[in-house]
């Protein structure tokens, strides 16, 4: 049932949350504030978060499952 599946999904990626915030930094420091001030540069962030994610679940054996990634908020210092 898809439901049961992505509730267990996202249930596991719960108990790994260090390691995804880890790898989304990694994706992070390679923006530059100018970036990131642009709608474009905000979209292709979004992508790289999400191809970068998907293969450290595929590297983790587990469903490159992240369909998209959303920038709520942001704080340049």
């Amino acid at each position: 049932q898809p439901t049961i599946s992505s509730d267990l999904f996202i249930s596991a990626l719960y108990e790994m949350e260090n390691d995804l915030i880890a790898e989304i930094t990694k994706v992070i420091l390679e923006v530059t504030a100018e970036q990131l001030a642009e709608t474009d540069g905000r979209e292709k962030l979004s992508l790289a978060i999400q191809e970068h994610l998907n293969n450290y679940l595929e590297s983790e054996d587990m469903f490159p499952g992240i369909t998209g990634v959303f920038i709520t908020n942001f704080n340049i210092v």
